[in-house]
């Protein structure tokens, strides 16, 4: 919802503020310019996307290793009587 308020304020500002083209290279430079708000907005869609799914699929990745190195510990790890054993730790 925050990109495309930002899309649409960018748009506003951009024609309030655009002078009226007199020339056609200003013509063609004010034509390239409309896209600008949008490429505005792509870049905060992916920025916001970036910073909610890094850090989930970081906590996925340790889960899924704290629980494999677990697991290797618990194999490594027998009872033998009179005999200490202590687990192999792999980071």
């Amino acid at each position: 919802m925050l990109p495309v308020a930002l899309v649409v304020s960018q748009f506003a500002t951009q024609k309030i503020l655009q002078p009226p083209a007199q020339d056609e290279s200003a013509q063609q430079s004010n034509a390239i310019l409309k896209f600008l708000p949008l490429m505005i907005g792509e870049a905060a869609v992916l920025q916001s996307l970036v910073a909610c799914l890094c850090p989930q699929m970081q906590a996925t990745g340790e889960r899924q290793a704290f629980s494999l190195i677990s697991m290797y510990n618990l194999r490594q790890t027998s009872i033998v009587p009179g005999r200490v054993q202590r687990p192999v730790y792999l980071c």
